[in-house]
């Protein structure tokens, strides 16, 4: 599964924010329990609640999986370096016995040899043992000896497993990361189904308490604007955004200007920008979604850049319903 094809989360806060405001919520839930049981709300149910807290709390963090697979990167490309070290003192040999413009020595074929990635690293290693092998006792002059070329073999052996494992170090990381979402979703999903129930429950009867059920204290919309020059871009702080954030946006003055989320405060559209031609009088209504914005993938920073001839002014509204 890509990082682009994550379980998007449903809520805005935080995981730390999520697990305190779980606490939280429980512990009122609780209190009131034998007033909501007629509506559902049982201590069966808040003990399923609470499980559903322990099982994601136990999920590794993200951090704990970067450093997992870090290790084994750094494992890979530190192999990858004896490797080519092993490699170079062969190719070196044939450099000194044949002459770099010689036959013999194009013939092991090292062209970008140490801009090669891991695994092409390991077909190279193949051919220049199959060179050396072939070249022996003209090398040998020089200082090749057999234990050289198995060398270059056990070395390239070595690393195969460990360029293998790459590919499932990136799986178990997004698996986790989908698990992690995933049970987040549920916990936020089920809390805030009981505190609806509580809130319809208590409006009438007890307004303190419905004021204990408010998950978010006021559905802020939060107002970005300002000027991009032509041939620029800068970007916004926009905070707490899910996939489904509602984002309006204004183009008042100049021709029109591109929004979209990117890795970094100067990153280039990628695959999902919307352009927002000049009109002072309507907003252009779209999601953070749909402007590329990806948690998981880092699409966190929000961009405005002008490609147009004259200065910009924008106006853009995020979150909220207004």
């Amino acid at each position: 599964m890509s990082a682009s094809k994550l379980t998007p989360l449903v809520f805005a806060m935080s995981f730390e924010d999520l697990i305190a405001t779980s606490i939280e919520k429980e512990a009122f839930l609780r209190r009131d329990v034998t007033d909501l049981i007629p509506r559902g709300v049982t201590v069966a149910r808040l003990d399923a609640f609470a499980t559903i807290r322990t099982a994601f709390m136990a999920i590794p963090s993200a951090s704990a999986e970067i450093h997992t697979a870090t290790l084994g990167y750094e494992a890979r490309n530190a192999q990858t370096t004896v490797l080519l070290e092993a490699i170079e003192q062969v190719i070196g040999i044939a450099a000194t016995t044949f002459g770099k413009k010689s036959a013999q020595y194009k013939g092991f074929d090292i062209k970008g040899l140490s801009k090669l990635s891991a695994e092409a690293l390991c077909t190279q290693s193949t051919n220049v043992v199959l060179k050396g092998t072939l070249n022996q006792t003209a090398m040998a002059a020089n200082g090749l000896t057999p234990a050289m070329l198995t060398n270059i073999t056990t070395q390239a052996t070595a690393l195969m497993p460990l360029i293998a494992a790459t590919p499932t170090l990136e799986d178990n990381s997004e698996e986790t990361t989908v698990v992690r979402r995933t049970t987040a979703n549920s916990l936020y999903t089920e809390m805030k189904k009981m505190c609806q129930i509580a809130t319809v429950f208590y409006t009438r009867k007890n307004k303190l308490k419905v004021e204990d059920y408010v998950i978010y204290p006021h559905p802020t919309v939060l107002k970005r604007n300002g000027i991009v020059k032509t041939n620029s871009l800068t970007s916004r702080k926009a905070d707490t955004l899910i996939a489904t954030t509602q984002i309006k946006l204004k183009v008042s003055e100049g021709t029109g200007l591109e929004f979209y989320f990117g890795l970094t405060t100067k990153s280039l559209p990628g695959l999902k920008s919307i352009t927002v031609n000049y009109n002072p009088n309507i907003y252009t209504t779209t999601t953070a979604e749909d402007l590329g914005f990806n948690a998981a993938t880092g699409m966190i920073h929000f961009i405005i850049r002008n490609i147009n001839p004259d200065t910009a002014k924008f106006i853009a509204k995020i979150g909220g319903k207004d």
